[in-house]
């Protein structure tokens, strides 16, 4: 809390980065003063898109979540897009478009990273 109390002090919002399921910790979290998390990683337990949005809705900013172990390497542009219009329904203006990981991997093809791009500038 005092990084996060210090963080404010200065104006900044706060982003937390921590991969895997951490669902159970994030009202903590929240209750911490941490205004967004990134990745929302979209495989991991408890860390769909629809139990985080149903269970806390605005509470904060989503980054990540466009699926980096099986859509973007083995789905099709068409599937990347349905998926990624879902997420910004889902979360709304609280949704940046971002991978469920830090960085693409090699196997994703030039395809799909142009498909989630190109969504992402969707209004």
């Amino acid at each position: 809390m005092q990084f996060t109390e210090q963080a404010k002090s200065y104006g900044y919002k706060v982003v937390l980065h921590s991969c895997g399921a951490i669902e159970r910790t994030i009202p903590a979290l929240i209750d911490a003063g941490v205004d967004g998390l990134h990745p929302l990683q979209a495989l991991a337990k408890g860390m769909d898109a629809d139990t985080l949005s149903r269970k806390y809705g605005d509470a904060l900013v989503w980054i990540g979540g466009v699926d980096t172990q099986r859509l973007l390497p083995f789905g099709t542009p068409d599937e990347v897009r349905a998926e990624e219009r879902r997420l910004k329904k889902l979360f709304g203006p609280r949704f940046v478009v971002s991978p469920s990981h830090e960085a693409l991997l090699p196997n994703v093809s030039v395809d799909n990273l142009l498909a989630m791009a190109e969504t992402a500038r969707e209004d």
